[in-house]
């Protein structure tokens, strides 16, 4: 089963709990200019697989990435490394 095989609001709530777990207050569910974002997705959905994918905008929008996260210890590395 992976992480992230929740319903939707579930997962929303799972995640928001990580990252305060880790210490990320700044949790808001708006776009950026810049910065890491998730787009989430849960087992309710019938159109999408359930899972976390990771995006970060540097500065330079042209430095854009996306990263499907594979598991809450991914989820961390991802956010680090920013």
């Amino acid at each position: 089963m992976s992480d992230f095989d929740h319903p939707t609001h579930r997962l929303v709530q799972l995640i928001a709990e990580h990252l305060a777990g880790m210490g990320q207050t700044n949790v808001r569910g708006t776009p950026v200019r810049y910065g890491w974002t998730l787009d989430v997705c849960g087992n309710d959905n019938p159109r999408f697989s359930a899972g976390v994918d990771f995006s970060y905008v540097p500065r330079d929008p042209a430095e854009e990435r996306l990263v499907p996260v594979a598991s809450w210890s991914d989820l961390d590395r991802l956010i680090a490394a920013c």
